[in-house]
């Protein structure tokens, strides 16, 4: 009898230890699997700060490219006023350049005329315009005559000069024109190069967004992969977890067949420490 119950004892014993590596196994897994939780959920922190980071970007890039949009826009309309402008002083320039002509042209006639009186009066001296008045009927038309002679004289020298002056004014008014025109076209040159800079500087800020959207997505996909891990993993614990406590009630019930009870290993620290984890009294029979 006393040889069964030590070999009763014995197999129980082997039952425990057995139990005991096996439980100590199923509590370094969880303990490793809880570690690898907790490394993932710091990843998934990282990847959700980054994703935040690059949603920040994105939205300024946005905004940066709606500014160069707006400007792009703005330059657009100024290059077209300062066409429309260009198209007007050439226009003006044209004009211009037709009354200098006319009046040139006009001047010319006006001074070949008068030179053609002076070298005939100069080739028959005043006796034409004396004889001229001498062959007046009466004194009121030699007074006639006279006074035509000098206002025909004067109206000649006046239109040239008139005629003069007002070409001066043109042609002075046609340089101004060139400058503004000049201008114009100065202005022109450097919007339409600001507008390539724009351009340029867009073209590069949509490739940095596609770059941003591109490695966002990478880094959703990335953390989409880890919060999945993470749900296996929670799920793996929870399994082993149950797997113990199925264990634990196993063995509890298989002390209890043998009228052994489980002892929890020693432990060194204060008493206070150890409320819930003291060794039974007893190794046999029921704690009362």
């Amino acid at each position: 009898m006393h040889k069964r119950l030590l070999m009763v004892s014995s197999l129980a014993t082997l039952v425990m230890l057995g139990v005991g590596l096996l439980f100590s196994s199923t509590k370094d897994e969880i303990k490793k699997r809880q570690a690898e939780l907790q490394s993932i959920r710091e990843q998934i922190r990282q990847f959700e700060e980054k994703i935040s980071r690059q949603q920040k970007n994105e939205q300024a890039t946005l905004e940066l490219l709606d500014t160069y949009d707006r400007k792009a826009t703005l330059l657009r309309r100024l290059i077209t006023r300062l066409h429309n402008e260009e198209k007007e002083i050439q226009d003006s320039v044209e004009i211009t350049r037709a009354q200098i002509k006319y009046l040139g042209s006009q001047l010319e006639f006006l001074k070949k005329h008068y030179a053609n009186y002076v070298a005939s009066a100069y080739k028959t001296g005043q006796l034409h315009d004396i004889e001229l008045l001498l062959a007046s009927r009466s004194i009121n038309q030699f007074y006639i005559r006279a006074e035509y002679l000098r206002r025909f004289s004067e109206q000649r020298r006046s239109d040239i000069g008139k005629i003069r002056t007002k070409k001066d004014e043109i042609e002075d008014k046609q340089t101004l024109l060139q400058e503004q025109l000049s201008e114009e076209r100065r202005l022109i040159a450097e919007k339409g190069a600001e507008e390539d800079r724009l351009a340029a500087l867009a073209a590069d800020r949509r490739e940095v967004l596609l770059q941003i959207r591109k490695d966002k997505k990478s880094a959703q996909r990335e953390l989409n992969r880890r919060l999945q891990s993470v749900k296996e993993l929670e799920e793996m614990i929870a399994d082993l977890i149950e797997q113990e406590r199925i264990k634990r009630e196993r063995e509890a019930a298989e002390q209890r067949r043998t009228g052994k009870l489980p002892q929890p290993p020693a432990i060194a620290g204060k008493f206070e420490m150890k409320r819930g984890k003291l060794r039974w009294p007893v190794s046999e029979g029921s704690v009362v």
